[in-house]
């Protein structure tokens, strides 16, 4: 059986040590966030451990583009 968890975290930045040890403790096979609002200053051994491939669509950090990732 295929192990997922999905959660619209709606802003990770201030959740991230929260997560990476709830991550730690369990065995899910694919684990999908949305609505996390990272940008390239968050790395993603800060968020998930070496187990998992990272796939990411973060913010763009500019100041003329508040685009969403």
């Amino acid at each position: 059986m295929l192990e997922i968890y999905y959660q619209n975290v709606r802003g990770l930045r201030t959740k991230t040590d929260k997560l990476f040890k709830n991550i730690l403790t369990t065995d899910y096979k694919v684990i999908a966030l949305t609505e996390t609002w990272l940008n390239s200053g968050v790395y993603d051994i800060e968020i998930i451990d070496s187990r998992y491939v990272v796939h990411r669509k973060d913010r763009i950090c500019s100041n003329q583009s508040k685009r969403d990732g």
